[in-house]
């Protein structure tokens, strides 16, 4: 597993150079949108296996935090957003207050959901996360447009940023 703490991950020696990072990184989400690889994960529950995330329904977290996990950025993949939220802060995830690309948003709960949701911000006003209704990564705005009177339809509670990626810089 690549160290985030070293100058580049280990790939035998084969490389010269600086691992970009937060390149990686965005290019990984790019390429993730529609992608069917985060619809199931199983577990033994009752001596049955049952996929936990429902076909792609309940994705989210175990989509940002693979990605965040390949790239060394967290200690552990994830099935739910609060243990990947204490793993990004045990990790060294900094809350911010602007959406850059390559950040972490978290939604809080809304009129379609009881669960908070969490996915990665593209900048301005584009996220991607897992799209329950189409059980896959998809692009999306950050906050799912806005209602009538201007408010957000989905507020972001938080924003997290590595401080790593500004060693690429």
């Amino acid at each position: 597993m690549f160290d985030a703490s070293r100058e580049k991950p280990v790939f035998a020696g084969e490389e010269e150079g600086q691992f970009l990072l937060h390149r990686n990184l965005m290019g990984m989400i790019r390429a993730s949108i529609s992608s069917p690889l985060f619809q199931t994960m199983y577990f033994k529950q009752n001596g049955e296996a049952v996929d936990v995330l429902e076909n792609g329904n309940l994705s989210c977290a175990v989509y940002v935090s693979s990605l965040l996990y390949l790239h060394g950025l967290l200690k552990e993949q994830h099935t739910w957003v609060s243990t990947t939220i204490a793993d990004l802060k045990e990790s060294g995830w900094k809350d911010i207050t602007t959406q850059r690309p390559g950040g972490v948003i978290v939604w809080g709960p809304w009129e379609h959901s009881t669960h908070k949701h969490i996915g990665f911000s593209l900048g301005g006003n584009l996220a991607v996360s897992n799209v329950d209704t189409k059980r896959s990564p998809q692009e999306h705005h950050a906050t799912y447009g806005e209602n009538d009177d201007g408010s957000p339809k989905r507020p972001i509670e938080a924003v997290y940023w590595h401080p790593k990626f500004e060693e690429e810089k």
